[in-house]
């Protein structure tokens, strides 16, 4: 952390400063490790953040989810870890399905990764479940359109 002991925190601005330098390096560490160890951050950081009920609310806060859609769409995580990712998320019925958290499965579904047929029924049931309390947020429709487009062969199988 020396960008942060350097930047000094003597005034409203530098604490400003040091918190943004703080965060920016907190995600380029997240990311890294992501690059280097796609599968162990899914397993190890990625879902207990998302599925972590200690907080005393059920739903992770949009910062998290902010934070790992950022991760997941700079780290270029490989096929297999999407996939494991996409799984745990909705196998796992442990994730709030919130605006917040939509968006990051939307993101991951955006990268075309083949899902088994068990996984996109669960996330076809998802939008069945959500589809009365979010038909009108534009992230769950984003949601809806990307398992179409990107899904589409697979959840007429699943049918």
């Amino acid at each position: 952390l020396p960008v942060v002991a350097q930047l000094g925190c003597d005034s409203v601005n530098n604490k400003k400063k040091v918190a943004v330098a703080s965060s920016r390096m907190l995600t380029s560490t997240i990311t890294s490790l992501t690059k280097e160890r796609p599968l162990e951050s899914v397993e190890a950081l990625f879902i207990p953040l998302l599925c972590c009920r200690d907080t005393g609310t059920k739903e992770p806060n949009q910062a998290q989810c902010e934070l790992v859609s950022k991760v997941v769409k700079s780290a270029q995580l490989p096929p297999d870890a999407i996939s494991k990712f996409v799984s745990k998320l909705v196998k796992m019925n442990a994730v709030i399905w919130s605006e917040s958290s939509i968006a990051i499965l939307t993101t991951l579904l955006k990268k075309r990764v083949t899902l088994s047929d068990e996984v996109v029924k669960d996330i076809s049931s998802i939008i069945e479940q959500k589809s009365g309390d979010l038909c009108k947020n534009m992230k769950f429709s984003a949601l809806f359109l990307s398992l179409v487009t990107n899904h589409g062969s697979e959840v007429k199988k699943a049918d």
